[in-house]
């Protein structure tokens, strides 16, 4: 790529124009990370607070499933948001929020006031088997609830 493609503006990189790559000479997208030992299992990892530890790393775990971690300090967790607010919270314990920034179990799901139809299960199948919700005891009576 010319060089000329690349601007320097007060120590901020920017390219004009093509895409760029990473461990790759012909990138097929705008960024295209590539590790062609495929030895290293974080391709792309953010961090701040002068701890290369806090922030997020995406990559792939040791048995080749995609894996976004994400810490700050002893904490850790993911809130998926958008600007009306937190819509999904994974914290590092597997509690799961669904509309609360702050789940107090597995599962928690918090509708908004007035909302009438806050969960769907949906039975798609053809021949009309599958589907639903299940809760179980699986204490001594193994029972169905």
């Amino acid at each position: 790529m010319p060089s000329e493609n690349w601007i320097d503006s007060n120590g901020n990189v920017h390219i004009t124009s093509g895409n760029v790559g990473i461990g790759i000479t012909a990138p097929g997208a705008m960024l295209h990370i590539h590790d062609p030992s495929n030895t290293r299992n974080d391709h792309i990892r953010v961090t701040s607070s002068g701890d290369p530890t806090n922030g997020f790393r995406i990559g792939r775990a040791t048995d080749g499933v995609l894996e976004f971690v994400g810490q700050q300090g002893t904490h850790s967790g993911f809130r998926f948001a958008t600007t009306t607010g937190v819509h999904l919270t994974i914290l590092d314990d597997g509690k799961v929020g669904i509309g609360t920034p702050s789940p107090g179990a597995k599962l928690h799901v918090v509708a908004p006031d007035g909302a009438f139809n806050w969960a769907l299960v949906e039975n798609r199948s053809s021949s009309g088997t599958g589907g639903g919700i299940d809760f179980v005891d699986n204490r001594a009576s193994g029972r169905h609830f």
